[in-house]
């Protein structure tokens, strides 16, 4: 059975897939030979940008914003890991304003039932 991600980090991860994808998909515009699985690593790609013949400048600019990108995505998607399973270990969820049970919001709900009640 598969680690499901929560759904902040599950986006994160979608958008990391995304900007891979991104990538890969300008190398294959110009028609640039390259092997996926080795797209995140930066030494393969900055080899690959130095290889690159008779593409434009335009494209090798966008290929690095992309990177950029996803180096960004990827770093992001790392912190958000560590941050839901210390929340997991603490047993706090995380979630919307509102939500968390020490939040204000929850602390009015909770007044207002008992006023009620």
């Amino acid at each position: 059975m598969r680690n499901r991600k929560s759904g902040t980090v599950a986006v994160a991860a979608l958008q990391l897939a995304g900007m891979q994808n991104k990538i890969a998909g300008l190398l294959m515009e110009t028609g640039t030979p390259f092997q996926k699985e080795k797209l995140q690593s930066k030494r393969y790609f900055t080899d690959l940008l130095k290889n690159l013949e008779e593409v434009p400048e335009s494209v090798t600019d966008l290929l690095r914003l992309s990177r950029g990108a996803y180096r960004y995505r990827a770093d992001l998607c790392a912190m958000l890991s560590v941050i839901s399973v210390v929340a997991k270990f603490k047993g706090e969820p995380i979630g919307p304003a509102g939500k968390h049970p020490r939040s204000r919001a929850a602390e009015l709900n909770r007044r207002s039932f008992v006023t009620y009640v």
